[in-house]
């Protein structure tokens, strides 16, 4: 019974290890269900265990909790970082791999952006900032130069997802979408 307890230890502690390398690997914080949707998808772990392990590393000092949108994200704090550099090597090579390519896959590249801008920035900014940074990793591109007209490169999905992101922490589709009133179809 003393070995399973040791076991499961060793478990919970590569669970924040895990938690640790996600934040270090992005410079922007990650939500909650960000960093459960990898643990939970890989099944690590169940949802409750994750929880915990999140909170005892903010009551630790490890990780910085931020609650904003109704949404919690989670920043990775100078006690964390040191932990992480000097444990990475605790996490396997494969695990370390399923993150990066994780977090490459998922394009958390748009939260820079958009979590970066100041709460009075006006969305047209935002989304200036999103494009060109899609027009500096060939996403889309502009024919004709200052132009503001775009191409898509053939990488839909990165369209897709910024489209995604935007209407869901933006609420622009809600906003714009004129709302019909059933009198009005007869």
């Amino acid at each position: 019974m003393a070995r399973e307890g040791v076991f499961m230890s060793e478990a919970f502690t590569l669970y924040k290890l895990i938690i640790l390398y996600m934040l270090e690997k992005v410079d922007f914080p990650l939500t909650n269900g960000q960093i459960s949707e990898f643990i939970l998808d890989k099944g690590y772990t169940t949802y409750f265990t994750l929880q915990q392990a999140i909170s005892e590393m903010v009551e630790a000092g490890f990780i910085r909790e931020e609650s904003t949108h109704n949404r919690t994200m989670y920043h990775l704090t100078e006690e964390g970082a040191s932990t992480i550099e000097y444990f990475a090597t605790n996490i396997s090579a494969t695990i370390r791999h399923e993150i990066d390519d994780f977090l490459a896959e998922k394009a958390y590249w748009l939260n820079q952006y958009i979590n970066r801008r100041k709460s009075n920035d006006p969305l047209p900014q935002v989304l200036k900032a999103i494009f060109d940074f899609m027009k500096k990793n060939d996403i889309i591109y502009e024919q004709i130069p200052n132009s503001r007209k775009f191409t898509i490169t053939g990488k839909i999905d990165y369209i897709y997802e910024v489209l995604s992101y935007i209407d869901s922490h933006e609420q622009i589709l809600e906003e714009s979408t004129p709302k019909i009133i059933q009198e009005e179809l007869f």
